[in-house]
């Protein structure tokens, strides 16, 4: 079955779409790591504001994700991707200028600027593609995400590549200024061809789906009355009454957890390589290790027949155990000149994240949908993709900084143990007051809650005096 599904997600024009922008969005996103550092260095930029050049892109995002949700109310989610596309070509080009900029106030305050608005661009395509994959297979948004974040991870090894091969060529200057400027008519020709195929594909869809998929009960909600409509209006969904929920709560943080243990290797570990005598290229090759079992263990998640939270639990334990290796650790005395142990570690910490992020977002809109009505259903979608977009740019925040901090303060091995204790006392901390723990089985009978019964309640009421 899930091959089939795979299949027939693959052959969908719709889905090839949203891959190919979940792809671009991050080639475009992964150009400046390997690049501005070089640049940053050659004009004397202090390093401290060089990681927050570099934290601006997720503040940004964790920002404006929440916010994405609130202008899909007003707009399509397709029009907000065409907005992404084209704020993430713009904030690209002007990278171009950096290149002959002079004056280390200047050129870090264009430079933060930049990286804001691409944390805006980031976040209108991401959510945008999230929502949108939810909404067209609700029944399958668990492969939907799987993919996509597979083709997501696939654009942050094709990022460097692509730029490699044309900085090579053109330069820092110039292959900013090509590739920026590619990315704004390809936003206007996808739109055109593509995002309004898409528009018209979601009309059909919730069409269909509420003419096909609700019971009597549910079509009774349709009746015209006051009652009804001041009933639904008291019941709307946002992102406070999402959050009261325990179990959207800790499927947030699992998700921020995952992202924080990945982002965290990023300022420090080439140093720790070091210690090992490895060329660049070396190095270069050592942070593919998680990319590398990250993108097939996303790709197998759908086939897993456990409970969402169970996987999330348990994940989140494995993650520890495997940033042990990292080190290695220090304080369980394992040998810090074992690079087989490292490389250990990297490997199965990108099987756990991918664990502990994938099944978060399906997690999220199972613990909400049973809370509102039909008709909400599709903004419940849409806010828990900007809530989990948010929560995964916090990891991506948090992880740098903290990591950076504590390894000036304790050095890397005794960083890597601090992280893992901490991914442990979460997951200890998750299965006591977030889950009850199911291993497998069809999904748990839920019991109404007080806000479903009385709008049930007041429904029947208003068809039956509707009726009479």
């Amino acid at each position: 079955n899930e091959l089939c599904l795979m299949k027939k997600l693959c052959c969908s024009c719709t889905f090839l779409v949203l891959v190919a922008l979940m792809i671009v969005s991050n080639i475009f996103y992964a150009l400046t790591a390997p690049f501005l550092p070089p640049v940053f260095e050659a004009k004397d930029v202090d390093e401290g504001y060089v990681g927050l050049i570099f934290a601006a892109f997720s503040v940004s995002s964790v920002l404006m994700s929440p916010q994405v949700t609130r202008l899909s109310d007003r707009f399509h989610a397709t029009t907000l991707v065409f907005w992404g596309l084209v704020l993430m070509g713009i904030s690209n080009f002007f990278f171009g200028i950096i290149e002959d900029m002079n004056g280390e106030a200047a050129i870090v305050s264009v430079a933060i600027a930049l990286r804001l608005v691409q944390g805006v661009a980031g976040a209108l395509l991401n959510v945008s593609c999230y929502s949108l994959a939810s909404m067209w297979w609700p029944n399958d948004v668990e492969m939907a995400l799987s993919l996509l974040e597979a083709c997501s991870g696939i654009g942050m090894i094709l990022g460097p590549i692509v730029g490699s091969a044309i900085y090579t060529g053109l330069g820092f200057k110039f292959s900013f200024y090509l590739l920026g400027a590619s990315l704004v008519p390809i936003a206007f020709a996808t739109y055109c061809f593509f995002l309004r195929r898409i528009k018209r594909a979601d009309s059909d869809f919730v069409d269909a789906a509420s003419l096909a998929t609700v019971s009597d009960a549910e079509k009774i909600s349709f009746v015209s009355t006051t009652d009804v409509a001041e009933e639904v209006q008291e019941s709307q969904v946002t992102n406070w009454s999402l959050m009261k929920d325990r179990r959207v709560i800790f499927a947030c943080l699992s998700g921020t957890l995952a992202f924080f243990t990945d982002t965290q290797l990023e300022p420090i570990f080439a140093r720790r390589l070091e210690d090992f005598s490895m060329s660049t290229f070396q190095i270069g090759l050592m942070f593919t290790l998680i990319p590398a079992t990250y993108i097939p263990t996303m790709l197998l998640i759908p086939y897993v027949k456990i409970e969402k939270r169970t996987i999330l639990i348990v994940s989140a334990f494995l993650l520890g155990c495997a940033t042990f290796l990292n080190g290695p650790s220090e304080l369980f005395h394992m040998p810090g000149d074992k690079l087989y142990l490292i490389m250990m570690g990297q490997a199965l910490t990108g099987i756990f994240i991918a664990t502990l992020s994938i099944p978060a977002l399906p997690e999220m809109i199972d613990a909400s949908e049973k809370n509102y009505s039909e008709r909400e259903v599709q903004r419940v979608h849409s806010l828990c993709a900007g809530l989990y977009n948010a929560s995964l740019g916090l990891g991506q925040t948090l992880g740098p900084t903290i990591s950076a901090v504590l390894f000036a303060a304790v050095g890397f091995r005794l960083t890597q143990d601090i992280i893992a204790i901490s991914c442990i006392v979460f997951a200890i901390a998750y299965l006591l007051f977030g889950s009850e723990l199911r291993i497998c089985g069809g999904p748990r009978e839920e019991q109404p809650t007080e806000q479903q019964v009385q709008l049930n309640e007041k429904l029947v009421g208003s068809a039956i005096n509707e009726k009479a």
